[in-house]
């Protein structure tokens, strides 16, 4: 049981960084200067 607590702690800190990472300004400014590096599939 405490591991997949430590799993879901994990994953939601995980997926906040990751979301800091993706929704910088330079990234969006990189992504419609080069159509081409589409990384986010949604």
């Amino acid at each position: 049981m405490m591991k997949s607590q430590y799993d879901k702690f994990l994953h939601k800190i995980q997926s906040m960084k990751m979301q800091e990472l993706w929704d910088n300004k330079e990234d969006e400014m990189w992504e419609a200067a080069c159509p081409c590096q589409k990384r986010k599939a949604q």
